[in-house]
Parts: C-alpha cells; structure tokens; sequence
C-alpha cells in the first residue's frame, strides 16, 4: 500500500510467511513457504524526503546495505511494493512522479510520469494496476506496472464537492473497489468508493477526516482520523474517533470515542485483531499507539482536571478492610478512595483505598483519568505524567485499578516511564504504590496504631516503571502485603501509547513519527524529528510483545517519511 506526506511505513512481512501486499492494501496476504520453511531476506527501504534518497537496508540485522541512494525525483514521500517485494515505487511529490527501485540491487531502474499534482497513497489492486492518489489534483492515477515501460493509462474522475484531492486510498479483497478518502479545511469529509471496472465513483459516505485507512480479508474497512479529541462530546454532536465501516454493506458500524485526546495519527496498519498507528502528542512526544480492532466503544467516564476527583458508583458492595462500600471517589493523582474526596496526592494517613500510583499527576491538556463500571467489575484508569515533567516521555505513566465483587483487585501498568515515579517515601507521608487503611476507617479510634498502611512497592521494586504490561493481583485472603503477578490484562479498546524511550533516557524527547509496520516480533517506527532538533535520521524498533524501543536503531537520511520492509523468498 503507497503511503503519502508524512504517513508511510508498510511492512509487508510475517515472520516465517511472505506476503503478497498488493492484494488491496490490508495487509493480509496469502502466505507462501517451502517444504523446509521459508528462506527469505528481509529488505528495508526508506523514502528520504529532505535529501531526495532512499536507505536500503538489512532489516534482519538492522545494518544499512545501500545508504543515501539518490533519486532522480523530487520530495519522495511514500513507497509501495510490488506482489513478488522485489520492486519498490517510490512516490516523489516534488517532481509528480514515481521511481522504480530494484530492491535486490539498489538501483532506480526508472520513472513514471504522472499528470496529476503532488502524488500521495496508492495501492496495487487485484487487477496488478497501480491506483494514485493525488493531493491537489482531483482524479486517482491508473498505472500500469505491468507494462515493458510502466505507464499512466487513464485518470479515474473521483473528487467529492468541495474537496480537491483524496488523503488515502485502499482496495476490496475482491478486487472490485476502491475506497479513498477526501477532505477539505473547512470541514467536508468523505469516504469515497470507486468501481474498478467502470472507473468512475459510484458513492460517497460523510466521515471525519481520516488519516489513513486499511481493509481487513472480509471487507472491513478501519480508519483512524487525522487528530483524535478524546473529550467526549454531548450525544447531539459528532463524535471523533476509530472508524469502522463495512464495504459489504456500505454502513459506518460504529465509531468508537477514544480514551485519549490531543494526539496526532498519521499511519495505520492492521495486525492480527489489532491496529497499530503512530501518534504525536503535543510537544513532539511522539510514540506508537496499539487499538484493539474489537471497537465496542469504551463509554468510559472521562475527566481531566487536574488536582480533581469525582465520585463512582459501584455496581455492587465491596468489602475493604472489614468495611462495605457502593461508592468510591477517583482522584487525578492514582488513587480510588473509600473515605471522601482526595483531591491531591495526600499522606497514607488521610486515604483509605487503592494507591496504585499516588503520585503528583498532571492532569489536563494532554492528560486525563477515566473510569467504567460493569456488573462484574469496576475500572479506573490513569493516562497522565508526573507533574515534574509535563509532556516529557520519561515522566508518562498508565495504570489502571480494577476492583471485583469478592473483594480483590488487580492493578494493571500499561506504560510508566523510568521516572514516572519520583517521590521518595517518608514514614509518613507518601505511599506511591499499594493500599491504605487510614483515619477514614470509621473506627472512631483516635489511637490510629491498628491502622492498615501497606507500600507494595516495597514488595515490587521499581519493576513496574521500567518496563511495560505488567499485572498484579491483590486478594485481601491469601496475600494482604503482598502482590501476585499475573498475566497482562487492559480494560477497553481505547488507544495505548507507547513513547519511543531513546537511548539517551529521553532527554531529547520522543520525537515527531511518521510511520509503523509490525512483524511478529518487531514495531518500526520512523523519526522525522527529535524534540529538540530537526536531525534524527533514524528508525526505531520496538519489541512488539512489550512496545519497548530496542538498543538497536536504524540509520536512515534526511526526513524518512516512508519505510517499507520486503520479505523476498530467495531462489
């Protein structure tokens, strides 16, 4: 699938499987392997922008082959495969025109000439045609790739009233359409579907406007818009967020509203049940996101004053500490307590309830705290930072609480940055991690010395603020002082950010990000820019099981805006 200005990063690989990409953008393709396995190379190609390259490397060993190759074209921005991986198309945008890269060798074997203005996504449909898309010209470009010389063949009228161009494009399994999207600043966004034979649009949907799309083996099309604004609007208003629509049937299914606001998307990429997009906060923060392509809409209570609590009612009684409550209050600095409102992160001796991560959080702008209850259950999640660091990626930190009829509680840590915890406890003041029991005991008993204060974090280290997905279970019968580890788990289907940590501790921030593939092991990311400068230059990997940045980084020139990772079968 061709990406465009700033959104292009499409792996075309599984580990032990090849890929054939150009069956409709989804990422999906037919698996092809030998009697004994596969026998392939891995090969990456970067579309430098700044500096008019492309880096071609090893993605296996991560070491660049080919560094810097220029092109004869102007501003490349996006990238396609062809089916076999061995071809790469490279959009140049400046110059409105294709070049054609032989992977296995390094080289510009040629262009295409386009008439369109500023070339943006495309994608090989089943017909083996290149379909483009263009930013400022109102027809999507047929290519014939399959030609002895690769050539524009026709212009496919497809522009929606008072918009001019399409921003993304992808096609049906069954090869038969094609869906773009279309916007314009003041606001008209539209889903677009093109009918491959006749070459002419044939709908059109009202949508928000959507950064990038992608169309799953049964037709299912899921679109993340431009800028998600997570703040939950009245039911009269249009709402943003994870768009789900079925090319069966032509209907949106459901829009899910995202647990967290203010961030940027740009790139998509569906992955066995779940999406994996890039995201920019405000600051530059930029990092991966993992949605879960479940898209029950979360309906979380969501709140976002800083220095704040609100009160939730429990579906059912639970009994702390000898005591039974059907309401609690959440508190923006990572605490559920049972005895009233806390509105600052408070000594142990003013809290009675869980303290997963009493901290001084920043609410607000960026930040925010949610809560959800179900008949069996009831969750409380934090999305925020450390007041000392305000949007700096060392300081972010996600957890969440999930109390359960029976008394016992898992705290659950999505993410934590490695100083997401600062404070240093006092014997009587702070408690950053486990559970208090304190004047709120309703005991009346002014000697407070039977007082439960229990740190857990003295039983889990700093182990759940290094690293992420980690869940641990608390159950009052078996383990009051302790924590039990056990499996991940996440409440909900809202969107999880993961900062790109960089080897120098974050100092420079997480960066501006382009791009996202996934592998079975592996996350890719581009950087355009770190948060300090405009000169990053380089890839980052993340382990996929835990979205932590590996070591290992990958040179690349000047503005890489598109990656594309080729899984080849050798001969």
């Amino acid at each position: 699938m061709l990406k465009a200005n700033k959104t292009a990063l499409h792996i075309a690989i599984l580990s032990g499987t090849l890929l054939l990409t150009g069956c409709g953008g989804n990422g999906e393709g037919t698996p092809v392997t030998t009697d004994n396995g596969p026998a392939f190379s891995l090969i990456g190609i970067t579309a430098n922008t700044a500096d008019n390259t492309v880096t071609i490397f090893d993605a296996d060993a991560m070491t660049v082959t080919y560094a810097d190759a220029a092109l004869s074209g102007v501003e490349p921005t996006a990238i396609t495969l062809s089916t076999d991986n061995k071809t790469a198309y490279v959009m140049n945008s400046g110059s409105n025109d294709i070049s054609i890269i032989n992977l296995l060798t390094g080289s510009e074997t040629g262009t295409i000439a386009l008439t369109g203005t500023r070339p943006g996504r495309a994608v090989i449909a089943a017909d083996g045609y290149l379909y483009v898309t263009f930013e400022q010209s109102s027809f999507i470009a047929k290519v014939d790739i399959a030609a002895s010389i690769p050539t524009e063949v026709a212009q496919i009228n497809a522009t929606v009233e008072g918009t001019e161009g399409a921003s993304t494009i992808a096609a049906t399994p069954d090869g038969q359409f094609l869906y773009a999207a279309f916007y314009e600043e003041k606001g008209n966004h539209y889903l677009g579907k093109i009918e491959i034979a006749s070459e002419s649009m044939v709908n059109n949907f009202e949508s928000t406007k959507i950064a990038d799309l992608e169309i799953d083996s049964n037709g299912i099309l899921h679109a993340i818009p431009r800028t998600l604004f997570s703040r939950f609007k009245s039911e009269n208003e249009e709402k943003e967020g994870l768009l789900r629509f079925d090319t069966n049937t032509d209907t949106f299914t459901n829009i899910v509203e995202i647990t967290y606001n203010n961030m940027e998307l740009n790139d998509l990429r569906l992955y066995h049940g779940k999406l994996f997009t890039t995201a920019n906060s405000p600051g530059d923060s930029g990092g991966v996101a993992e949605v879960s392509t479940s898209f029950s809409s979360d309906n979380f209570a969501f709140d976002s004053k800083d220095d704040d609590n609100y009160t939730v009612d429990l579906p059912f009684t639970f009994t702390f500490m000898g005591n039974d409550y059907d309401k609690v209050s959440m508190n923006s600095n990572g605490v559920v307590s049972f005895n009233g409102a806390v509105n600052y992160d408070q000594g142990v001796d003013e809290i009675t309830g869980f303290t997963p991560n009493n901290e001084d959080l920043d609410s607000g702008n960026l930040f925010h705290y949610s809560s959800k209850v179900y008949s069996n259950r009831a969750v409380f999640q934090w999305l925020t930072s450390t007041y000392h660091g305000g949007d700096n990626i060392n300081h972010f930190t996600s957890f969440e609480v999930v109390m359960y009829p029976d008394g016992q509680a898992r705290f659950d840590y999505l993410f934590s940055g490695p100083d997401a915890i600062l404070e240093e406890l006092s014997d009587d003041q702070k408690i950053e991690v486990g559970y208090s029991y304190g004047i709120g005991n309703d005991n009346d008993d002014e000697d407070e010395s039977n007082d439960k204060i229990v740190n857990l974090r003295e039983t889990l280290g700093t182990s759940p603020f290094n690293i992420t997905r980690k869940s641990y279970l608390w159950d009052p019968a078996t383990s009051e002082n302790t924590m039990a580890e056990v499996p991940f788990a996440w409440e909900g289907t809202g969107i999880h950010f993961n900062p790109a940590i960089l080897k120098d501790n974050g100092e420079n921030g997480g960066g501006y990000t382009s791009g996202v593939g996934v592998t079975d092991n592996h996350i890719f990311m581009t950087i355009l820019k770190d948060y300090k400068s405009n000169n990053r230059k380089e890839i980052i990997v993340y382990d996929r099981d835990t979205m932590l940045p590996l070591d290992a980084t990958i040179p690349v020139g000047y503005w890489p805006e598109a990656i594309e990772i080729a899984k080849i079968l050798n001969d």
